[in-house]
């Protein structure tokens, strides 16, 4: 695994989360609009970007997100982003094909599992 490097940033308002290492980059990006992307780039693969949440005006919705973001998404991000789960590589040929970041890192996180069980 490569060394990482994390920089945060704001530009414009915007806030972005970025860990990056040889040939690959991983970002959070929150928006002054609300939505927060999740943009990822490897040399072999080029760029992939997914929104994993969409500003919704309502309250409850909002609330919602925080907490599923408090309790699990931000445990998968890092996981993601540090290369726990799987090497960054590989986890770029999951998003190729038909999957999204969290359907990929279900793939991974059972696979790893299913080894650790052996």
């Amino acid at each position: 695994m490569a060394e990482k490097k994390m920089t945060i940033t704001v530009n414009n308002y915007n806030h972005y989360i970025r860990f990056s290492a040889h040939c690959q980059g991983f970002a959070i990006c929150i928006y002054t609009s609300g939505d927060i992307d999740i943009h990822m780039k490897e040399f072999c693969h080029g760029e992939y970007t997914e929104r994993i949440f969409e500003y919704s005006p309502d309250k409850e919705v909002q609330a919602k997100f925080l907490d599923y973001l408090e309790d699990t998404l931000a445990t998968i991000i890092l996981e993601v982003a540090l290369e726990v789960v799987a090497p960054y590589h590989y986890f770029m040929d999951l998003l190729y094909g038909e999957n999204h970041f969290l359907e990929a890192y279900d793939f991974f996180k059972n696979e790893k599992l299913a080894q650790e069980e052996e």
